[in-house]
């Protein structure tokens, strides 16, 4: 602010006289740092506008930054004018008006002005792609950081991830359906491991998400025909025989399958989590493996496929699909002998698994990968029996053929990591299982596996609130309840206590169990 009696002490003049945008002199205060500077009235913005505001600045970035924000939160409540939605609304308005887009970067003559200029500037269409500006961004950040890319740094890094952070959970609170149930300091960023509270103002539903653009599930199921189409466009874009729909007759109408392929005897199903639950979607134990049996028995291979897979795993489940189609015509094959086969590192297989396998990655002590041309095209894992699946005793020399994926057409490469690990690790005895959601066990049986039983339907948990998240019984144990569950009786059973606190459950196929004998 100017400082009225230091200035007529100095200058002689009142600086309510001063005219705006006068060449005198003042003496004044910078409101943000506090320092006493003399500065021409012209360079305060008008000395009668600084002294009926009462706020002025030194000139230092830093202060000048604060006295925009000031500015902004006195005349839009935010701290920057384009955070505010009636300028947004305003700027929107106003562009739409002059250029009938809402953004005028989408206009073609824009976008080919600024590649023009970018080629006159720089010889390239896009900056960003030019040495000149590639050079003077790793100098600047030299000088600034004292490293080429800032990002390595901690608080670098840090600093951007609040920034990040804190916009999207700004862009949450502007949701008018939902209010998240933590603040904006607990607030990490989305993954599949992380889960938030929220509350549902419709409903007042309190669930948990671990995804942007999250809805209360009661409000908003995932409309079956949605995730459907979705499968049958995708099957439609990659086969161009004969598809039936929503087939029934086949099946004496005894229930519909959602896509049957007839020259391939194939069927595939896609299982909303909601519709196929246990208590929602009043679908028994046997309600799935049902269907399986009964198409096993009419030769067709049927694929059950769960809602939250297609959502979270598409990319993996169209791989699968295109592989038992037989569609990948115009993939190079690879043959397993001009493979090396060699032992991998758990990080390297968890990152193979976590890309090309459905269930991810495991834990597995023993990892075995195929390189084609340094390139790791195959991963197969081994370990001890596993509590998982309901072993108790355990015999050393007895292990479990746990994972195998591919990332490329390697014709025989099972066969060969399975006889590297055989030779190196001298087994007496192999089991493994197939997911009868999935597979029919072909490639068990081409590797010289028996199948010694058809095994039993398993179960999922699913909380009532995120239909779309499933979670294995393993890790509801009765004997673990009293550390998960808000409600725990013991008197009551595992599935009593779940249903207590909220929980439905979805039973699939359960598993084909072969083994292979060494002795």
């Amino acid at each position: 602010m100017i400082l009225g009696k230091e200035t007529i002490e100095k200058y002689k003049v009142d600086p309510i006289n001063i005219k705006k945008y006068s060449t005198q002199m003042v003496v004044a205060k910078c409101d943000i740092c506090g320092i006493i500077f003399e500065k021409s009235s012209k360079k305060i913005f008008g000395c009668r506008w600084a002294a009926k505001n009462n706020i002025d600045t030194c000139g230092n970035k830093k202060c000048t930054r604060q006295k925009v924000r000031q500015t902004c939160l006195k005349k839009f409540g935010t701290e920057e004018a384009m955070s505010s939605i009636e300028i947004q609304n305003l700027s929107k308005k106003r562009i739409i008006e002059k250029y009938g887009v809402s953004n005028v970067f989408c206009l073609p003559e824009i976008k080919e002005k600024i590649k023009q200029t970018n080629l006159k500037k720089y010889g390239v269409e896009y900056s960003k792609s030019s040495d000149i500006v590639k050079h003077n961004t790793r100098k600047n950040n030299i000088q600034k950081y004292g490293v080429i890319n800032p990002m390595i740094l901690p608080q670098i890094s840090q600093k951007v991830s609040i920034t990040w952070c804190k916009k999207i959970y700004n862009e949450i609170l502007k949701n008018t359906s939902i209010h998240p149930l933590f603040s904006c300091s607990e607030f990490i960023g989305f993954n599949k491991d992380k889960h938030y509270r929220f509350k549902c103002l419709k409903c007042k539903n309190e669930f948990e998400n671990n995804y942007l653009g999250v809805q209360c599930y009661k409000c908003n199921p995932l409309p079956r025909s949605l995730i459907e189409n979705e499968l049958k466009e995708f099957v439609q874009s990659i086969y161009t025989g004969t598809i039936q729909f929503n087939c029934r007759k086949k099946f004496e109408n005894k229930f519909e399958i959602d896509i049957y392929i007839p020259d391939k005897n194939i069927a595939i199903e896609l299982n909303g989590n909601y519709y196929h639950s246990e208590t929602s979607g009043n679908k028994s134990k046997r309600y799935h493996i049902n269907k399986t049996e009964v198409c096993e028995k009419l030769g067709i291979h049927l694929i059950q496929i769960f809602e939250d897979e297609w959502i979270n795993k598409r990319s993996i489940i169209k791989s699968k699909l295109l592989h038992i189609l037989k569609i990948n015509k115009t993939e190079t094959s690879i043959y397993a002998r001009k493979c090396s086969i060699k032992d991998i590192s758990f990080i390297n297989c968890c990152q193979f698994l976590n890309i090309y396998h459905i269930q991810g990655s495991d834990k597995s002590s023993i990892r075995i990968g195929a390189y084609y041309d340094n390139e790791l095209i195959a991963a197969m894992t081994f370990g001890k029996l596993r509590k998982i699946m309901g072993y108790k005793n355990f015999d050393p020399n007895t292990y479990e053929l746990i994972r195998f994926a591919t990332s490329k057409k390697v014709v025989g490469i099972a066969g060969k990591l399975l006889s590297y690990f055989i030779k190196q690790y001298n087994p007496k005895k192999i089991v493994s299982y197939a997911d009868r959601r999935w597979s029919n066990g072909n490639l068990y049986e081409k590797l010289k596996f028996k199948k010694v039983s058809s095994g039993v339907p398993n179960y999922w948990y699913v909380n009532k609130n995120n239909y779309r998240h499933r979670y294995h019984r393993f890790a509801f144990r009765k004997s673990e309840l009293n550390k998960k569950l808000k409600d725990f009786n013991p008197n009551l059973t595992e599935w009593e206590n779940m249903q207590l606190n909220g929980y439905d459950r979805i039973w699939d196929c359960g598993n084909l169990k072969y083994e292979m004998s060494l002795v």
